[in-house]
């Protein structure tokens, strides 16, 4: 339910990126500076982070780098899921 409450929320944009090799795909809602991410089983509660380029979101040890189309995942220091691609 709390994915249709965001979903409606004009603060909050509901976006999925396709990932490489069968992984499955990365479900983010965004909102003005913070995001919930849903991968596999998981979900984070993330908060915006001052990166250099793009946007970082990060929550304990996920971090979640966007940048244009592209989304990646890192979970305690390793790449878990990506570069993913946004669906049109």
């Amino acid at each position: 339910a709390s994915q249709m409450v965001l979903a409606r929320d004009p603060d909050w944009t509901l976006r999925s990126f396709d990932c490489p090799n069968g992984a499955p795909p990365l479900w983010v809602a965004f909102g003005r500076d913070q995001a919930v991410l849903r991968w596999r089983a998981s979900a984070w509660r993330m908060r915006q982070q001052p990166t250099g380029s793009g946007t970082r979101y990060a929550s304990g040890n996920a971090i979640l780098f966007r940048k244009g189309t592209e989304a990646t995942l890192v979970n305690e220091g390793r790449q878990v899921a990506g570069p993913c691609v946004a669906r049109r």
